[in-house]
């Protein structure tokens, strides 16, 4: 298949992008080259085109949409703590240009959109495990703007003929994840234990639903196969595991010592996220989720090597989604 990543040279897209490429699929990356360091995407060489752009109607945008079957749209602007204070962000941010990259889609006739939705935030404060069909009540910005991107998306399905793939992702985590600007707890804890700084726990009890980036990467890859229908899906491993639970797996698995700053809850955090994404894995025989403590020996591995030649902890922040 002809694919395009938007924000393919992100946390989530970066390893989109190498499963695609695996597979044997003609890819090309659209993002914001350079970024403050080096391609996460350019040790594919020739293997992936490098487009350089941003979200919205541009001409650059258009010419890496023609000829593409299948888009993946990870690019977000914003992070659920930077829009809380913010919702007018994520209309200029998030939804314009989503709404502008639509209309260009449409017009090249791309055959396929897979959006990154957001798992932690659209299912709002609910307890126990959600599923598909659990109620959408998001109460922070970043919420509300992806479930009415979700929206617009299955409009445009609609009106321009095109299918979808929506994911709503639970907490992702994992190698190459900026450590800081609010993208993952696990990835600011690691390098908050290399630079030799207590970790921060916000409130008391917060359960969520961690996720390893290459198995979102491998179930996203649904969307690269030949097929037809629109869908949506939770991508979660149906396990939450609570903020004094994870201290202890980074106590067990982290060979470092450390200390741990009690700090108040954030009005933008709930109180449990935990996803079913049983949908999903009915089409991949066989797939096993990797356990949060192997998870997180691999991502403290990439981190701390990575550290020791000078270079930042978990990559670089890029203009892409998070949870």
């Amino acid at each position: 298949m002809r694919v395009l990543v938007l924000g393919g040279d992100g946390f989530l897209g970066s390893h989109v992008v190498d499963r695609l490429v695996v597979s044997g699929h003609d890819v090309t990356v659209f993002d914001r080259f350079p970024c403050g360091g080096p391609s996460r995407v350019g040790g594919h060489g020739q293997r992936v085109r490098l487009a350089r752009g941003e979200l919205g109607d541009s001409p650059e945008l258009r010419e890496a949409l023609v000829g593409q079957e299948v888009v993946y749209h990870f690019i977000s602007a914003t992070t659920p703590g930077s829009s809380w204070d913010d919702p007018m962000a994520e209309i200029v941010g998030n939804i314009r240009p989503t709404l502008e990259f639509l209309r260009l889609a449409a017009v090249a006739k791309v055959r396929r959109i897979a959006f990154a939705s957001s798992g932690g935030t659209i299912y709002g404060r609910q307890d126990g495990l959600l599923t598909e069909d659990s109620p959408a009540r998001p109460v922070s910005p970043y919420g509300i703007g992806k479930l009415a991107i979700e929206g617009f998306i299955r409009h445009c399905c609609e009106a321009s003929g095109f299918d979808c793939d929506i994911y709503r992702i639970a907490n992702a985590y994992g190698p190459r994840q900026p450590a800081r600007g609010g993208q993952g707890v696990i990835a600011n804890w690691i390098a908050r234990i290399l630079e030799g700084r207590p970790l921060e726990a916000f409130g008391a009890g917060a359960v969520r639903d961690y996720v390893f980036v290459e198995d979102i990467a491998e179930l996203m890859s649904f969307s690269a196969r030949a097929r037809a229908g629109s869908e949506l899906f939770n991508i979660g491993t149906g396990r939450g595991t609570s903020l004094d639970g994870l201290i202890e797996i980074f106590r067990d698995v982290i060979p470092a010592r450390f200390e741990v700053v009690r700090r108040p809850g954030r009005a933008f955090d709930v109180p449990s996220i935990v996803l079913s994404g049983e949908r999903l894995l009915k089409e991949f025989p066989g797939f096993c989720y990797t356990a949060l403590e192997e998870g997180i020996r691999r991502t403290w591995a990439e981190a701390s090597a990575g550290w020791k030649t000078d270079s930042p902890p978990l990559g670089h922040p890029r203009s892409e989604d998070v949870r």
